[in-house]
């Protein structure tokens, strides 16, 4: 310790909100912030920065569980462990083996699921990490005294995106299309395991997960094979394999059987019958390479090629989302069956003819899927209302499970319209010399066609099919863009609006929310039963009998919707392309996207050996311990968006634990008991968590009769001071007061109507000791609490480094 830090000395722990910040910014703007904008009188000296690295080890958890799989760190999982846990969260599947260990305290629905998830990496050895930051060292010059004033980061943008071995693109879109529509799932099933829940929501809750598995298990997998028999007709084409490259093929009939050997001797077990296996897997190629037509070689390379290049990618959706590669690979090998059986040949033709069989099969089994998917989308549109009627926190359940599926679904379908269009001319151009005879997409009768014009009718008919399902999602979109504009343009300085017309917009968007995705997601099931009919029946009507099409060709809808959809499904993907720099350059125009991929890594349970938030937690206990080892007379946490949640949430779990005098982080929380004051600024935890997750954040909602948001003293915080703008769109007030007539919690859009009674006199706010406010800065949107002229900010930052006033 510094001679000259032994008394009246304050630590700020500056937490970022998207996750696309970069390191050191946010401590930065809090120093600039009370450099330039520090209330008159009081005057900020910047003295030193010095860098420090702390040593991270994952945090075991304080419930004890008693575990019937044993944990599979690394490799495929069991068979029965990823199909269950396909169809549900480990978390639900393992609560009822979890016991207190004895110990007096309470546990609630987020503290056990955080507790769960530290649990999850320990148990699955996530590794130690590091992680360096730096301290920013201030002086406090003000009449009555001087203060020194650290400024710390907790940094974790690098632990919440998880991109590891796949781009970050492919992430972010694998969370829109599928991650939503889980999230959905979770959150009903959450809600149908509570004590009071009836029959009625199991079934929904079991409807619901049926439809996410068929969705993500059934239709993305498909949607994969589809796109990989297109590539079957790659190396074929216009070219005859025997004729073009006859050096190639003796040079493969040698050189294969001993490329075979080695991979077999780099995977088998190093003793003579690994050696024994591969020298007779090896010489039974060659025999087979030397007996076989050349142009067999080539097919069987190109399938083991694709092959491979297919598992990779399954194995790495696999790790996120179990039970993927097993009903992959099952879809696969029915696709490679049928092309080998089809193949009679060894020219180029039947390979083509082969390709051509598996793709037609592939078209046929989507097909069937959206069909069943219809038919489930049936039954969940008429069980959906009138289950759990009155139900506060089951109807805001059901509105994220709608919410998430019709997203999830409405993405897919754009991404996958927008691939087959590109690919489209592609594939027909290799089969441009080629027949085929279709065996079920043969409009009535077996006659043999053109094999380009048979595959690109088959696309331009199956993008037709899903234009509506894309005009829902393209609908939902479109109320959203609406709603945040206001805000949106607000966040870029191009216009200053009236904050309350500001905040009643984004009100009201929010509000209209629910009863849109209601009727979007009707419409959605309607859809999905007439393509999936039409379309799979509709293969053995000839053309001319085609009414639907016809009339929608006589509406002009074939000429002007495609084209509108694909630069739908273009925007979506550019903007995932260019998410960093959007990120860090225009946020406005990236937020909303980035909140909600924030929202599914706090919530995520894989991978398992990266768990964001068992990663995130680890980090800033570390970092906590740190500040409490340097005896600061008083800490100060400011955070801002998903920074708030990571605060408040870790806050809780923290003094859970350390109530208990024999846990381990007990010591750390009586350093830190006392001495912690919060600032949240765009906090969400209200209208974006409560509201989408009830049931983990039902203690956002917590009344005392009066008032109803989250309590101060249940994160063991002296004073809670939140900022917020009314115009941002992931979050603004948390306290509400509750109307005389009604005993529930208020919904989660209630304003408290006196916001205005925290600020004195003179502009200065009332920090008293105990005190849990709202503090409205006008008109504005999301991320710029912290700039050089939020001079409100910078009093309220500078006013709770000092001790509370009783």
């Amino acid at each position: 310790m510094d001679g000259n830090e032994e008394r009246n000395r304050v630590a700020i722990i500056a937490i970022h909100g998207v996750a696309d910040q970069q390191p050191g910014d946010t401590s930065r703007d809090i120093v600039d912030l009370l450099l330039i904008g520090a209330p008159a009188g009081v005057q900020y000296v910047h003295t030193a920065s010095d860098a420090f690295t702390l040593r991270v080890e994952t945090q075991p958890p304080g419930r004890s569980r008693s575990e019937t799989d044993p944990a599979t760190p690394r490799g495929a999982r069991p068979f029965r462990k990823a199909l269950r846990q396909s169809m549900k969260s480990d978390f639900h599947l393992d609560s009822g083996s979890s016991a207190d260990g004895g110990r007096k305290v309470k546990w609630t629905e987020d503290t056990k699921f955080t507790d769960y998830l530290l649990h999850k990496a320990v148990r699955n050895e996530t590794p130690v990490e590091t992680y360096a930051t730096t301290r920013h060292r201030l002086e406090r010059c003000s009449p009555d005294a001087r203060q020194n004033v650290d400024v710390y980061e907790m940094y974790w943008a690098d632990l919440s995106r998880l991109s590891g071995a796949i781009p970050r693109i492919i992430t972010e879109l694998l969370t829109l299309i599928f991650r939503l529509s889980q999230l959905g799932r979770d959150t009903l099933d959450r809600h149908s395991a509570a004590p009071d829940a009836g029959a009625d929501w199991r079934f929904l809750a079991k409807l619901q997960t049926a439809i996410d598995w068929l969705f993500s298990r059934w239709l993305g997998p498909l949607a994969l094979v589809l796109l990989m028999t297109v590539l079957v007709f790659a190396p074929a084409g216009h070219l005859e394999w025997t004729d073009r490259f006859p050096t190639v093929l003796r040079v493969l009939t040698t050189a294969l059987p001993a490329g075979v050997f080695i991979l077999l001797l780099y995977l088998l077990p190093p003793r003579w019958p690994g050696f024994l296996a591969a020298a007779c897997v090896a010489g039974l190629s060659a025999t087979l390479l030397a007996l076989s037509a050349p142009g067999w070689c080539v097919g069987v390379l190109w399938l083991a090629a694709l092959s491979l290049a297919y598992d990779l990618i399954l194995k790495l959706c696999d790790e996120r989302f179990p039970m993927v590669r097993r009903t992959g690979w099952s879809l696969w090998a029915l696709a490679l069956a049928v092309m080998i059986v089809q193949a009679e040949g060894p020219d180029g033709a039947d390979w083509v003819r082969g390709g051509l069989a598996a793709f037609e099969l592939a078209l046929f089994l989507i097909l069937l899927a959206w069909l069943l998917m219809g038919a489930l989308l049936a039954v969940w549109l008429v069980t959906m209302p009138v289950v759990g009627v009155g139900d506060q926190a089951g109807l805001a359940s059901k509105g994220t499970a709608s919410l998430g599926l019709l997203v999830s679904i409405s993405v897919f379908v754009l991404l996958t319209m927008l691939i087959a269009a590109l690919l489209k001319g592609v594939a027909a151009e290799f089969v441009a010399a080629h027949t085929y005879v279709p065996w079920w997409f043969s409009g009535g009768g077996k006659a043999l066609v053109a094999a380009d014009d048979f595959v690109r009718i088959r696309v331009e008919r199956h993008v037709e099919g899903f234009t509506g399902i894309a005009v829902l999602g393209g609908v939902l979109v479109l109320h959203l863009v609406l709603s945040f504009l206001p805000s949106v343009l607000a966040e870029l300085k191009l216009v200053r609006p009236e904050g309350g017309r500001l905040g009643r917009w984004l009100t009201m968007g929010y509000r209209r929310m629910e009863p849109i995705v209601s009727v979007l997601s009707g419409l959605g099931v309607v859809f999905a039963l007439i393509v999936g009919g039409y379309m799979v029946l509709g293969g053995w009507w000839p053309e001319e009998a085609n009414s639907i099409r016809c009339f929608l060709a006589a509406v002009g809808w074939m000429d002007v919707l495609p084209g509108i959809l694909y630069a739908m499904a273009g925007a979506t993907v550019s903007v995932s392309v260019l998410g960093g720099l959007l990120s860090r350059f225009v946020p406005g125009l990236r937020a909303p996207l980035d909140a909600a991929l924030d929202v599914d890594n706090h919530l995520r349970e894989f991978p398992r050996q990266a768990i964001p938030r068992a990663r995130i937690f680890s980090r800033y206990l570390a970092l906590l311990e740190h500040i409490a080892s340097r005896k600061y007379d008083h800490i100060l946490i400011v955070s801002h968006s998903q920074g708030t949640v990571i605060s408040t949430e870790l806050l809780r779990y923290l003094k859970l634990r350390g109530e208990d005098d024999t846990d381990p982080l007990g010591a750390l929380w009586s350093e830190l008991q006392g001495k912690l004051d919060l600032m949240t600024a765009g906090c969400p935890l209200r209208q974006l968590y409560a509201a989408r997750f009830p049931v983990i954040y039902g203690w956002v909602l917590a009344h005392d009769g009066n008032w109803c948001g989250p309590q101060h003293a249940a994160l063991g915080v002296q004073r809670w001071v939140n900022v917020y703008t009314t115009g941002d769109y992931v979050g603004r007030w948390l306290w509400a007061r509750l109307p005389e007539t009604d005993e529930a919690p208020h919904d989660c859009l209630a304003e408290a109507p006196d916001w205005r009674s925290v600020l004195a006199q003179g502009g200065q706010p009332i920090l008293a000791k105990g005190c849990q406010v709202d503090v409205c800065l006008g008109g504005g949107a999301h991320t710029h609490y912290f700039d050089s002229d939020q001079s409100q900010v910078a009093a309220l930052i500078d006013g709770l480094t000092q001790p509370a006033v009783a």
